[in-house]
């Protein structure tokens, strides 16, 4: 018993240490995730600074060489001060430039937008037809350019392309006569970082700027996203399908989208940079989301890059790897020692198991029995003893041999535990001879019980034997401060007396009062039965 209360113990620590383990794995794979996701949106964020930086040093290069010169700078003047001259400045400016804007859109620079010191639009070299228009409320960086007289690079949602803005103040003789944009639209620069980068690009606007901002008429240009109702994908976007060396085809792409949709709804309706981490085979795809902010510092759109990553697969490959393996390790172990558990109850079923009846030995009877004596002597509480032994047991084994004695034995024993209680412990004491343990009994109904085992045994029949009959002794426990050993002795003498006045019958003793002696002189049968025990 103390052997499979120490594997029961084992069995415990290993499932709690595989537990702890399991967790510690767990929250170091979350930590190195987690290290890896942010590495890789500091790097998205690298590349986006990188090629954005790029564009700024040429529009830079080209305002201060190409565009603010005095010929364009005497045509703004002109158009500040002459208002009923501006048609015709609007198609000279256009005439002139026109080579040049050729030359910008083949370095990807989508707009050239000049603007009058109102923040109203003078000329859009990509839609000449459109302008007039007041930029306020919906160009902040050309409000912005013009109040502060200052450049301004920043994103900004517009009313036909979205994009990276260089916004210039032109002067003439120092005095401020309009602006002018050199953009790149989102187009250009996911262009522009797959060529870098290799990597695979989406950008995706809000709804609410589409809706607020751009031209009716170009509202046909965006479409919404799978990864939000409110985001709206710019279909001039068009990404490279390479990432490394891995082909990241547009069905991939999609499932990736769903995934992110699905797992981060809550934060992509925040603003909140995500990155999904998803393995498949020896391959991880990783997909980053960066919000990107206006010049007002509202998010507003998001940069997406999808990638194939094979180190990172044998990132979280690793970690898979040593799950299974440390799973499979404590499955083992904890086979193993189940498999102990079993053996060890099979084996103490086996010492407690006498092998012919299939009841309590008399070790495991007079375990049962002390336990029960203790809780007596605990509680004041009572329990009753019967023991008995089968009459001429011998004279059966010489006349018809062991396996009958044997089975007369295996009968007895499953006559007696079909009128006990569950609560009753049965054994066999040795040889032909039996105890039963009535605990919470008083001793008149043990005796009552007593004899309807002896009844049932004597009118039972067994096969080849002549009627089989038994002596029984009936004591009890009442609480008192007596040895398990004197209540056994008790038993003893009241199963002596029953076989000393003629077998197949019962006899009992009540609790002692004063010694044994006293005890024994209190032996009797029960009243009413005859010489041959009937009752």
């Amino acid at each position: 018993m103390r052997q499979l209360k120490y594997t029961n113990c084992f069995l415990v620590s290993i499932i709690g240490l595989y537990l702890l383990l399991t967790i510690i794995f767990w929250l170091k794979e979350q930590e190195e995730r987690n290290l890896l996701s942010s590495q890789k949106m500091e790097r998205l964020e690298g590349e986006y600074l990188v090629a954005l930086n790029g564009y700024r040093i040429l529009a830079d290069f080209v305002f201060d060489h190409l565009i603010n010169t005095p010929a364009v700078l005497e045509i703004m003047a002109a158009a500040h001060d002459n208002p009923q001259d501006r048609s015709a400045l609007r198609r000279r400016l256009l005439r002139d430039l026109s080579p040049f804007y050729g030359q910008l859109a083949t370095l990807h620079f989508r707009q050239l937008h000049f603007h009058l010191a109102d923040s109203r639009s003078f000329l859009r070299f990509h839609r000449p037809e459109k302008f007039g228009d007041s930029l306020v409320g919906i160009r902040e960086t050309v409000v912005a350019a013009n109040r502060d007289k200052q450049r301004i690079r920043a994103f900004e949602e517009g009313r036909i392309i979205n994009g990276y803005r260089f916004v210039y103040p032109l002067f003439q003789d120092e005095r401020h006569v309009g602006s002018v944009e050199i953009s790149i639209s989102f187009a250009a620069l996911i262009a522009e970082l797959s060529r870098l980068f290799g990597k695979h690009y989406h950008f995706l606007l809000a709804r609410e700027v589409v809706e607020e901002k751009v031209f009716v008429d170009e509202r046909r240009n965006y479409s919404p996203s799978l990864l939000s109702p409110r985001l709206f994908h710019d279909r001039e976007v068009q990404a490279d399908t390479l990432a490394g060396t891995v082909m990241i085809s547009a069905e991939k792409a999609q499932q990736l989208t769903g995934k992110v949709a699905r797992r981060f709804a809550a934060e992509i309706a925040d603003w909140q940079p995500v990155v999904l981490v998803e393995r498949e085979d020896a391959m991880a795809y990783v997909v980053c989301l960066l919000p990107i902010t206006n010049f007002k510092g509202e998010s507003v759109a998001y940069l997406i890059s999808f990638e194939g990553d094979r180190a990172s697969g044998i990132f979280v490959g690793k970690f898979a790897l040593i799950f299974v393996l440390l799973t499979l390790l404590f499955a083992g172990l904890l086979a193993f020692f189940l498999h102990l558990d079993r053996t060890g109850r099979r084996l103490e079923t086996l010492s407690a198991t006498d092998f012919l009846t299939g009841i309590y030995n008399r070790g495991k009877g007079y375990e049962v029995l002390c336990r029960e004596h203790q809780r007596a002597l605990r509680y004041g509480s009572r329990y009753c003893l019967i023991m008995f032994d089968i009459d001429h047991f011998k004279r059966i084994n010489d006349s018809h041999g062991h396996p009958v004695g044997d089975d007369v034995l295996r009968q007895v024993a499953k006559l007696v535990r079909g009128v006990s209680r569950k609560s009753d412990t049965f054994c066999r004491w040795g040889g032909e001879e039996f105890l039963l343990l009535l605990p919470e009994t008083s001793l008149e109904k043990a005796v009552l019980l007593a004899d309807k085992i002896r009844c049932l045994i004597h009118q039972s029949s067994f096969d080849g034997v002549a009627p089989v009959t038994i002596s029984l002794g009936v004591t009890e426990c009442v609480g008192n401060t007596v040895p398990v050993d004197d209540v056994l002795w008790r038993v003893d003498q009241a199963l002596y007396q029953a076989k000393q006045s003629g077998r197949n019958r019962v006899c009992h003793l009540a609790a002692p009062t004063t010694d044994k002696g006293q005890a024994a002189e209190g032996a009797m049968a029960l009243p009413g039965a005859g010489r041959h025990g009937k009752v």
